[in-house]
């Protein structure tokens, strides 16, 4: 797995929705254009959410991972 940088980090973990998502939003507000944001998160259904996010908001979601039972987006601002 490539390692990707970032710019800012969201933990959201613990968070159930629609807090994640919203604790998003605000953040990606704040990033610059090209500026990326990585997302940790342990909400099992949170693949599907961010990616539908991500396509709403016309963000570019360059990567899902799964590790250490957590999850990690990693999604940048046009």
């Amino acid at each position: 797995m490539q390692e990707i940088s970032f710019d800012r980090t969201v933990d959201v973990r613990g968070l159930s929705l629609p807090r994640p998502l919203l604790t998003t939003q605000k953040a990606v507000d704040d990033l610059k254009s090209g500026e990326i944001l990585k997302i940790v998160t342990t909400d099992e259904e949170s693949a599907s959410d961010f990616q539908t996010f991500a396509r709403h908001a016309h963000l570019t979601l360059l990567a899902c991972n799964k590790r250490d039972g957590q999850f990690q987006f990693f999604i940048r601002k046009p």
